[in-house]
């Protein structure tokens, strides 16, 4: 089965989706990825899993594993709406398209996974990154 997202009905945005938005929005403006901002979404102690590594740990964390991303790599987006997101219990799942430019060299990343949810925050995300070239250049930023 295919997904045309162009007339796919619109649906509210789930939590993961208004946190993609945020990201979005707040990519371009630098010093924008504080602990306090991830604590809109994210709880506490919220863990980031990306191709099976931990990629990041609480909310301080999350605030350095996207800065480093956000200081080294010109540009990442979320294309929303997602390929396909549901929700089920506490779960949500996404399939959703990554657009990376990383030194003047852009790649599309199609992204799986899922988060976990606790309340009305995110407690974990589980993606698998499917572009190897995406991948390379957002795992290079991150360790640089």
């Amino acid at each position: 089965m295919t997904v045309d997202t162009e007339t796919r009905p619109a649906t509210a945005p789930n939590l993961l989706e208004r946190m993609f938005h945020w990201w979005n929005e707040a990519y371009p403006v630098k010093g924008s990825y504080s602990p306090e901002a991830f604590s809109r979404f994210f709880t506490d102690d919220a863990v980031m899993i990306i191709d099976g590594v931990a990629k990041a740990e609480g909310l301080d964390g999350l605030s350095r594993n996207f800065n480093a991303i956000q200081n080294s790599v010109d540009h990442v987006e979320m294309v929303m709406p997602p390929i396909e997101t549901f929700s089920s219990g506490d779960r949500i799942f996404t399939y959703h398209k990554e657009l990376v430019r990383h030194n003047g060299k852009d790649s599309v990343a199609y992204i799986m996974g899922y988060a976990v949810t606790r309340g009305d925050k995110i407690a974990k995300i589980d993606f698998i990154n499917m572009n190897p070239d995406a991948a390379v250049a957002l795992d290079k930023a991150e360790n640089s």
